[in-house]
């Protein structure tokens, strides 16, 4: 079989290094979840009290339980460029952004109207691409059109995200978002992107 000038063949050592990491992370992150999950329980019956979203944990703890089946995926050395994956991830996703969305609408400050008008926009906007995601799982919809509405609203949403981690950084946004938070869902939206085959470097 002809390889790329340069490539080399992981030798066993090296795959068995690897998939020790991915066991080794999907266990790290079994244990993370468990966490996350009695937090969610405490939080939901007023037990604890957090200035976190209870959607806001929900949110990361389903992250938590998606990079898992990811790990699954690679120690198992199947594809995750199915039609069927593909398609989870872009309902996966999009619900992420949508989620986004009314994150930052709920952590500006009042003042900041117009742009808290616009992330409810994207976040509806998101909602709807969801389910039409969905509905194309169950072969009701074209996810050709999906995917490329899912990929434009994702750029706009990046744009929005990365103006926005600016503002906050130059002081010129209120709120209460920390900008580490920003660049994390920033770097989401970068990566949802790059599934769809819009890698940046």
């Amino acid at each position: 079989m002809l390889q790329p000038a340069g490539f080399e063949m992981p030798d066993a050592h090296m795959e068995e290094a690897v998939e020790n990491l991915d066991r080794r992370a999907y266990q790290l992150t079994a244990e993370l979840v468990v966490f996350k999950e009695q937090l969610l329980r405490s939080v939901r019956s007023c037990e604890m009290f957090t200035m976190n979203y209870p959607l806001l944990i929900e949110h990361i703890l389903r992250e938590a339980k998606h990079f898992m089946n990811m790990l699954v995926m690679l120690v198992r050395r199947e594809s995750a460029n199915r039609p069927q994956d593909l398609l989870n991830q872009e309902f996966f996703w999009n619900r992420q952004m949508a989620e986004h969305a009314k994150f930052i609408a709920g952590l500006l400050d009042p003042s900041e109207e117009a742009l808290i008008d616009t992330a409810r926009m994207f976040g509806r906007e998101f909602d709807e691409l969801t389910v039409e995601a969905q509905q194309a799982a169950r072969q009701t919809m074209d996810i050709a059109d999906i995917t490329a509405d899912s990929r434009e609203e994702t750029e706009r949403l990046r744009d929005f995200k990365a103006a926005g981690t600016e503002g906050i950084l130059e002081c010129k946004i209120q709120s209460i978002i920390v900008p580490l938070l920003g660049d994390h869902v920033l770097r989401e939206a970068n990566h949802y992107l790059c599934i769809m085959g819009m890698c940046h470097n």
